[in-house]
């Protein structure tokens, strides 16, 4: 998978991407979407356009950003404790932080980091985890 600080990425992705970049790492695993920096760029301009992040990559709307990758879930807008294990169907985007910095990163169901958007992150290797944002996948993809 693309990493965060991938030159060919906008500088904004560059920056403050994690958590979009751990939408993307789902969306792949689950819908096999192809993904390059050039169509993550092209997805980033659509989703602001949209009203779905701001101009500095916040995710606004988790739950519209799969939905307009064809990865239909539910998301309850709620940030879980780092102890919820996910339950059938049910997948994780982790909240790190440390010394002041808050980085996403795609985790097992279990609380374990599976893809860290910065490759090896300071963030968690040294700091805490301190939530879970909780995704349902629907049936209609299999999953």
């Amino acid at each position: 998978m693309i990493l965060q600080k991938d030159p060919r990425l906008r500088k904004e992705i560059q920056e403050w991407g994690c958590y979009l970049m751990s939408i993307f790492w789902f969306v792949n695993k689950f819908t096999n979407l192809p993904v390059s920096p050039d169509i993550i760029n092209g997805i980033y301009d659509k989703l602001l356009l949209a009203g779905y992040i701001n101009e500095e990559c916040e995710i606004l709307n988790p739950q519209a950003i799969f939905e307009f990758l064809k990865m239909p879930v539910i998301y309850h807008d709620r940030h879980d404790p780092p102890d919820y294990k996910c339950q059938r169907n049910e997948f994780e985007i982790l909240e790190w932080r440390y010394d002041g910095i808050r980085h996403f990163v795609a985790g097992n169901g279990q609380g374990v980091v599976t893809y860290d958007p910065m490759g090896c992150s300071r963030t968690v290797r040294y700091g805490k985890l301190h939530s879970k944002r909780i995704f349902k996948l629907l049936e209609t993809i299999g999953c």
